[in-house]
């Protein structure tokens, strides 16, 4: 297969690859970058995931041995431009993946019992929600259009690819989330720093569990379910999700 060449930043292609490290230019491109090589190889061991992603290509700093598992059509550049796309320093080949673009939630058209809904945006944050998310039986996630791309270097690190498998859905703002609070077909919850203390929660099969970066969350009249701790006031988005969900898959068997 004939390697293509990239010498330049000025290059075309190269200048759309590094609009793929923002969710803008994922969102726009409906494609993006795989990268890690444990990440890679269990996409690679997953014909779900090959299905749902097809692979256009292999990106490769030149002198980089080629992934041989693949027959996608191979691109090489030089370091300093192979460096600004490896963002978390890998140091291997990046796939560049393909996929649809995510679809547009409807509260007319709720997908799932339980919703978690994660207004976060921060990439790692992100990833590694998606990660405890994954871990303790969630698969049906709502982010919102403050949320950072799932798909972005980041959050597919942190998430371990748990971003890849899990069903997710793109909200409207989160103000406008708000606003949709009445109209929902379950319950909301939010995760909060006052509220029902997480040890006498009694979780309902259908709801919606709203996490945030920020203290607190302006709903009028969301349930609050609270993580009672010592010595500090709050715990991180990632942290208190992973802790909920926990003992949400605790008590549910």
């Amino acid at each position: 297969m004939k390697t293509r060449i990239i010498e330049s930043e000025q290059n075309d292609d190269y200048r759309a690859y590094l609009e793929l490290l923002t969710s803008k230019g994922i969102r726009e491109q409906n494609r993006f970058f795989l990268s890690g090589k444990k990440i890679i190889a269990e996409f690679l061991n997953d014909p779900y995931l090959q299905k749902k992603f097809r692979v256009s290509a292999q990106i490769l700093q030149k002198g980089m041995q080629a992934l041989s598992v693949t027959n996608a059509p191979i691109t090489e550049m030089p370091a300093p431009l192979f460096k600004n796309l490896d963002v978390i320093g890998t140091h291997s080949p990046l796939l560049l993946l393909e996929t649809p673009a995510i679809k547009t939630w409807s509260v007319k058209n709720e997908f799932a019992d339980f919703v978690l809904v994660l207004p976060l945006g921060d990439p790692a944050n992100l990833g590694a929600t998606l990660r405890s998310a994954e871990a303790f039986g969630v698969q049906d996630v709502l982010l919102t259009q403050e949320t950072a791309h799932p798909y972005l270097p980041k959050s597919l690190k942190a998430s371990s690819g748990s971003a890849l498998r899990l069903n997710l859905q793109r909200g409207p703002s989160l103000e406008e989330f708000l606003r949709l609070e009445t109209e929902l077909l379950s319950p909301l919850w939010t995760l909060d720093l006052e509220g029902v203390s997480l040890e006498q929660m009694r979780w309902p099969k259908k709801m919606h569990l709203v996490v945030g970066e920020e203290r607190g969350l302006p709903f009028k009249s969301a349930h609050r379910l609270t993580i009672p701790t010592q010595g500090v006031e709050s715990l991180s988005a990632p942290i208190a999700t992973s802790v909920a969900l926990y003992e949400r898959s605790r008590v549910s068997k």
